[in-house]
C-alpha cells in the first residue's frame, strides 16, 4: 500500500464517521470526534459524571451512549456556575452555620 492509498483511507473513514454524526444516538468514539476531546478525557469525564455533568448513558451496562443534541448542549453550557469562584460564594453563603 502506497502512501496515497492510506491518506485516501483515512479520509475516507473519517468521512464516514461524521456522516454518522447525523444519527440522534452516537457511541463514544463519535463523541470524542464532535466534541474534540481525547479518549482518555472523555472517560474521565463519563466516569465523574456527577461533576462533569455530561450525558452519558450506559444502557446496557457497557457501551457509553450519548444523545448527540444533549452532548451539543452540554458542550456549549454556561459553566459559570461550576467556577471555583462560584462554588465558594455558594459554600459561604449556603453553608449551615
Amino acid at each position: 500500500m502506497n502512501r496515497n492509498e492510506f491518506n485516501f483511507e483515512e479520509r475516507f473513514e473519517r468521512l464516514e464517521k461524521l456522516l454518522l454524526l447525523n444519527q440522534r444516538v452516537i457511541n463514544f468514539e463519535l463523541a470524542c470526534l464532535l466534541t474534540g476531546f481525547s479518549k482518555s478525557k472523555m472517560y474521565k469525564l463519563t466516569s465523574n459524571q456527577e461533576e462533569s455533568g455530561i450525558p452519558a448513558k450506559r444502557p446496557t451496562g457497557g457501551a457509553i451512549l450519548f444523545d448527540k443534541k444533549e452532548l451539543e448542549d452540554w458542550c456549549l453550557r454556561d459553566d459559570a456556575s461550576n467556577s471555583p469562584k462560584q462554588k465558594a460564594l455558594d459554600y459561604v453563603f449556603n453553608s449551615k452555620r
